[in-house]
């Protein structure tokens, strides 16, 4: 992998950009794909801090934080909303037997069953100010007595057409008014964290990138220099057959020209 850094007439402006791991999002992405070939990446500072914000193992973790910080937030404002609350029992069945007393003055054990079905829905909505709640509803319930040897099946409704009514605790910490005050607070915290996370990404991946830049840099400054002392060094051989340097100047450019790394 060959990364080849270009500036542009944009560079001033984004040298002060905070970013993440760019050598990093590079090989993994290099590994995932499979890439046996040596490929050339081109990107620019902008093009740099883009990759890292959006593959950087920080930013995924930072993203999920955010969300998870979201979705706690939006659960929180759920609670000053109305609501609609549906309690059903679908069925409640009960078998027992019991001890009866008979006007004879015996006990008799006699085995009675019944079946409750009932369902209920009502409008709720919670009181800031006191951390009550004031609710309205209706409901309507049914109970099936089955037959024994005393008694045969009965049915029997009892419906609520409509209520209404407060809860209210006395001398209790009123949630909804400290919720509404702290929970805010930590939500911007968190979008705040999340954008320095962001940006601290970013100043990495700046830092990566110049890194390159400067790398690639020295390299070609190397190579102009490897070429300068083999033309020098070719010339000043000439030079020494003919008589025209000692040989002490010649090994001097020789060892020059070994000192420098081969390209």
């Amino acid at each position: 992998m060959i990364v080849i850094a270009k500036l542009n007439n944009k560079t001033n402006k984004f040298m002060n950009l905070r970013a993440a791991y760019l050598v990093v999002a590079i090989l993994l992405m290099t590994h995932s794909m499979g890439v046996a070939q040596v490929d050339t990446l081109f990107l620019d500072l902008k093009g740099t801090i883009n990759l890292a914000q959006s593959d950087a193992p920080d930013v995924l973790i930072a993203k999920t934080a955010f969300k998870n910080d979201y979705w706690r937030y939006q659960s929180f404002l759920a609670d000053y909303r109305p609501q609609i609350v549906l309690d059903a029992t679908l069925p409640n069945i009960n078998r027992a037997i019991d001890p009866i007393d008979l006007p004879d003055g015996t006990v008799n054990f006699l085995e009675r069953a019944f079946m409750n079905n009932s369902i209920e829905v009502s409008l709720q909505q919670g009181i800031t100010a006191t951390g009550g709640r004031i609710f309205a509803g209706t409901g309507i319930e049914r109970i099936d007595i089955f037959p024994n040897d005393f008694t045969e099946k009965q049915i029997s409704y009892l419906s609520n057409p409509f209520f209404l009514g407060v809860f209210q605790p006395l001398f209790g910490f009123n949630n909804l008014k400290w919720d509404k005050k702290i929970r805010p607070m930590v939500f911007d915290e968190a979008t705040k964290a999340y954008s320095e996370d962001m940006e601290a990404v970013a100043y990495q991946a700046a830092n990566l990138f110049f890194d390159v830049l400067f790398a690639q840099l020295n390299l070609s400054a190397a190579k102009r220099d490897k070429i300068n002392a083999d033309t020098l060094y070719a010339i000043s051989k000439g030079r020494f057959e003919v008589g025209r340097i000692a040989e002490t100047e010649l090994l001097q450019i020789e060892l020059n020209v070994l000192s420098l790394i081969h390209i």
